[in-house]
C-alpha cells in the first residue's frame, strides 16, 4: 500500500505562468492509482508532498468519496504541511505585494 513518485515536469504555457506537475502512481490495497499535485514552483510543490524517487508515500483514504483535504498522512504530517502551507502562502503574499512596489517604484 505505497506511492511512488513517477516523474515530474514543468508545463510552461505561453501567456500563463509556469506550472510543476508531480505524478505518483502506485498500489492502494490492491488497486492501482495515480495522484497528481501542480504548483506555480518546484519548492511549493516539495511542501505539499516530499519529492524524492524512489521513495514510498503511505497514505490512508479516509472517505474514498472525499476530497484531498480528507487524505491523511498521519497527526505530525498533517499539521506539518498545514504551518508550511500558510508559509507558503503567506510567501505568495509577500512576492505578490513587492513585485507590487517594483511597478510603482518604476512608475
Amino acid at each position: 500500500m505505497s506511492i511512488e513518485l513517477e516523474k515530474k515536469s514543468l508545463n510552461d504555457t505561453v501567456g500563463k505562468p509556469p506550472k510543476f506537475k508531480a505524478t505518483f502512481r502506485g498500489y492502494y490495497r490492491g488497486v492501482q492509482c495515480v495522484l497528481s499535485f501542480e504548483a506555480e514552483t518546484e519548492r511549493d510543490l516539495s511542501y505539499i508532498v516530499p519529492l524524492i524517487p524512489g521513495r514510498n508515500l503511505e497514505l490512508e483514504i479516509r472517505d474514498p468519496q472525499a476530497t484531498l483535504d480528507a487524505f491523511s498522512m498521519g497527526e505530525e504530517l498533517v499539521e506539518e504541511i498545514s504551518a508550511n502551507t500558510k508559509r507558503v502562502q503567506e510567501e505568495a503574499k509577500f512576492r505578490a505585494e513587492r513585485k507590487k512596489r517594483a511597478a510603482e517604484a518604476q512608475a
